[in-house]
């Protein structure tokens, strides 16, 4: 606006003068908005629309890790844009499937912190972690790439993120040892949380249920459907067990593994939780205020 203003002054000859003025306005409002942006931003879990893949944003105090990467390039960095977010503290890795780490590499220049893997992963020495641990390296560099095990917490503004799941691998890496975080909203930092979400990665129903009674998690707010809402991904009675009243489906419009399934959408939709779905609505931001959740989608 200050650039046209100036040209629209000074037509038709703006000067050398004006010009310089003009760019330096636009170089400094750019430094401004990335300066603010990110502060500005509010206490948000935002599950971003990357096809068929996960990637999950946390933010909150002007800190953010990212959950995940999917594997469409310019998918992620549309989706990152459009909630401008430039930098990131963190990136946390659930396993090894290409839909869930394949973008680790063209997020390089933006991290700013550690990549995060459960610890398994470097004692595992299959294939599929070799390769997860060399992109972590490859893109952020040996020293920062860290491994969390159970009971792990990790601060994001005012969420803590503490690692529940696997305990142990138990298919090298695979669906079933996907890194699982409750994500804790406390409001008022008293050590009461006020909201929780359950972020699962792959993880199918038997594991989610163990993970619910080993960690000893009640109720929680938001759900995020294991393995882009599978069949197996649910059982008679799962949707009561978490007691969510948000379910968030990541899944690729008219993906070829029919993601979600008609069994979860009626597990979640007969228990009375809201079920939001990137393949239909597009990103999917849950902002936390107080004791309250508020959801909405934005189409890409």
């Amino acid at each position: 606006a200050c650039v046209a203003g100036l040209l629209w002054a000074r037509w038709p000859d703006p000067s050398a003068k004006a010009l310089r003025l003009g760019l330096c306005f636009v170089l400094a409002g750019g430094v401004a908005y990335l300066a603010v942006v990110p502060y500005a931003a509010k206490d948000e879990v935002v599950m971003l629309d990357v096809g068929q893949g996960d990637a999950f944003l946390i933010r909150s105090e002007g800190a953010s890790l990212l959950v995940d990467t999917g594997n469409q390039e310019q998918k992620l960095l549309s989706a990152l844009a459009r909630h401008g977010v430039s930098s990131l503290d963190g990136v946390a890795i659930s396993h090894h499937d290409d839909d869930h780490c394949g973008c680790l590499g063209v997020l390089s220049a933006n991290i700013a912190g550690d990549v995060l893997l459960s610890s398994e992963t470097f004692v595992c020495g299959c294939d599929d972690c070799v390769q997860l641990l060399s992109a972590a390296r490859d893109a952020v560099g040996d020293g920062r790439v860290r491994g969390v095990s159970v009971g792990d917490t990790v601060r994001v503004g005012k969420f803590t993120c503490t690692v529940v799941w696997p305990y142990s691998f138990e298919e090298e890496g695979g669906n079933a040892d996907s890194l699982c975080l409750l994500v804790s909203f406390d409001a008022q930092a008293d050590g009461s949380p006020e909201s929780s979400v359950l972020l699962t990665g792959d993880a199918e129903v038997v594991q989610v249920r163990s993970m619910m009674d080993e960690a000893r998690i009640g109720a929680v707010e938001v759900f995020k459907a294991g393995h882009h809402g599978s069949k197996a991904g649910v059982d008679e009675g799962f949707a009561e067990r978490t007691g969510a009243q948000v379910v968030l489906i990541s899944a690729g419009k008219g993906n070829r593994y029919g993601h979600p399934s008609k069994e979860a959408l009626s597990e979640f939709e007969e228990s009375g939780a809201r079920v939001f779905r990137t393949d239909t609505q597009g990103d999917v931001t849950c902002r936390f205020e107080g004791d309250r959740v508020s959801v909405f989608a934005q189409k890409p």
